[in-house]
């Protein structure tokens, strides 16, 4: 339970900066790197605001299951709090990287969460940020949130994902 988000039964941001760490080591050690992709859900207050919390909770229920469906045995997704999510695909690369976090921008900007009766769309901002062998934790999941956050701005005007 210390590692896991109550509400979505992926990782929660100790959990997840658990695995990450344990991932560079092994990056370190090896000489391999990764990349990490950052998730934030777009227009979330206004669910809660307008729904209520059950519903927001059940959107980020249903985020997270499409999350999990997306990504490979080895990879690691977690809930970093609020609605701000973190997938690490550990041995990929760039080219991988970038297509997996597009099927995901897809797929969640694509989906809905049942609840009571209605559908409330998911929309979702992705950025990703690679990592080599050389990197450190808070750096990595800094990256990371500025490539995401900078779609987010840019999305305002066309729909993209982030790469920094």
């Amino acid at each position: 339970l210390a590692t896991t988000d109550e509400l979505t039964q992926i990782l929660n941001k100790r959990g997840f900066e658990t695995q990450l760490d344990h991932e560079l080591s092994i990056a370190r050690r090896h000489g391999v790197g990764g990349v990490m992709i950052f998730v934030d859900l777009d227009e979330f207050k206004p669910i809660n605001d307008t729904h209520g919390h059950a519903a927001g909770d059940e959107v980020l229920r249903a985020a997270s299951v499409i999350l999990q469906g997306q990504v490979r045995e080895t990879d690691y997704v977690g809930r970093l709090g609020g609605d701000e999510f973190a997938i690490l695909l550990p041995r990929s690369n760039k080219r991988n990287g970038l297509r997996r976090a597009q099927e995901l921008d897809k797929k969640l900007n694509n989906a809905y969460a049942s609840w009571n009766g209605i559908q409330i769309p998911i929309k979702a901002s992705c950025g990703i940020h690679m990592y080599t062998s050389r990197a450190g934790l808070h750096e990595l999941m800094d990256s990371a949130d500025k490539a995401m956050y900078k779609i987010k701005m840019e999305r305002k005007e066309k729909h993209g994902i982030a790469v920094r």
